[in-house]
């Protein structure tokens, strides 16, 4: 099946989007997708209009269950009230959302609450993933990413959560040993890929982005574990990953 993703900045501020969107259809694209900031699709009759031109799916970013939290790392006051007003027009139209959720050094205590929110919308998936830094680490992003020893147990939560609320919920770039390391981690982090728009989309880590360390190999879940992120273990070393 041929599929457009449109994004990239934000696409819902380009005068002629919906046109595009129908141009792909027109061109035999069976499905087009829109990643979003949903910030405009606040006011309803843009929504309604951008839903009527075609698109078949909707990824929004979501990374605080709070104004404070989320529009910290916007640095767009107001920002949070107006994505989730968004995501609530989408789906009053029947839309499937996914959300995305980077997990940080600001969000990840929180991370449960940012679930329980979801839930509430109604959203169809959530997807979290450990921060990415192309380029590598410095002192500079220290205030960005969370240790990943520190974040395990709260990451461990919101997947209880989620399983409450029965929704799909999945974890990028965070290896099964920090979640704990059994089954139940494990099986959270199989596949980044599986709650997406379809069961074929590709994965947002791949082994480009991570690796594994000279322990790993004695781990039981060495298989089934897609690594660390390459620039966080630069950066801190291999100390809080141990096999299980």
């Amino acid at each position: 099946m041929r599929r457009l993703i449109i994004g990239g900045g934000e696409p819902t501020l380009w005068q002629n989007l919906t046109g595009v969107v129908q141009l792909a259809r027109e061109m035999g694209f069976a499905e087009v997708q829109v990643q979003t900031n949903a910030r405009l699709l606040s006011y309803l009759s843009t929504c309604r209009e951008l839903v009527e031109s075609g698109v078949a799916g909707y990824s929004v970013g979501v990374h605080g269950a709070s104004s404070a939290a989320h529009d910290f790392l916007t640095k767009t006051p107001g920002s949070l009230v107006q994505t989730l007003a968004g995501i609530q027009n989408l789906k009053r139209l029947g839309q499937r959302v996914v959300v995305n959720t980077w997990i940080v050094k600001s969000n990840y205590r929180n991370l449960g609450e940012i679930v329980r929110l979801l839930a509430a919308l109604k959203v169809d998936a959530v997807r979290m993933a450990f921060v990415r830094v192309p380029g590598g680490m410095t002192d500079q992003e220290d205030w960005l990413v969370a240790k990943q020893e520190m974040a395990g147990s709260q990451i461990r939560s919101a997947v209880i959560v989620a399983q409450r609320q029965g929704l799909p919920l999945s974890i990028a770039g965070v290896p099964p040993c920090v979640l704990g390391g059994d089954a139940g981690a494990q099986s959270v982090c199989a596949s980044f890929a599986q709650i997406s728009f379809d069961s074929d989309a590709p994965c947002s880590w791949t082994n480009s982005h991570t690796a594994k360390g000279p322990e790993c190999k004695r781990c039981r879940l060495f298989d089934d574990c897609a690594g660390a992120p390459v620039e966080y273990t630069e950066r801190y070393g291999w100390s809080e990953f141990r096999p299980v």
